[in-house]
């Protein structure tokens, strides 16, 4: 699952801090992606995902062993960050306020210019 948040070595009950719903969350353990923000972009993507003009960033590894990639999508005025697959078949799944919903319009971290 991805968590969106904020790492910071200075905070009190561990580094990370992110928000699932409403709760609250902290922990000693997070990946954070770093590097130089010229080298990605954001590309629109609507239902499955189609990788056939760009190339995704991978950001882990589903149980079957399938790439993951990063979206994110605006829903209700709120900004979902959710794991993606090109094998999803709804395309990005958010989950706002404990329910999942599918956004008719998302956006997959890719490289390039």
């Amino acid at each position: 699952m991805i968590i969106p948040g904020g790492a910071n070595r200075n905070q009190r009950n561990g580094f990370f801090t992110g928000l699932i719903g409403n709760r609250k969350l902290s922990g000693n353990i997070c990946e954070v992606l770093v590097g130089d923000p010229r080298g990605i972009r954001w590309i629109p993507q609507r239902g499955i995902m189609d990788k056939t003009n760009f190339y995704p960033i991978p950001v882990g590894f589903a149980k079957n062993g399938l790439p993951l990639y990063f979206a994110k999508a605006n829903i209700g005025g709120n900004v979902c960050a959710s794991a993606l697959s090109e094998y999803f078949s709804g395309g990005a799944l958010c989950l706002i306020n404990g329910k999942i919903s599918i956004p008719t319009k998302y956006y997959v971290l890719s490289y390039g210019p």
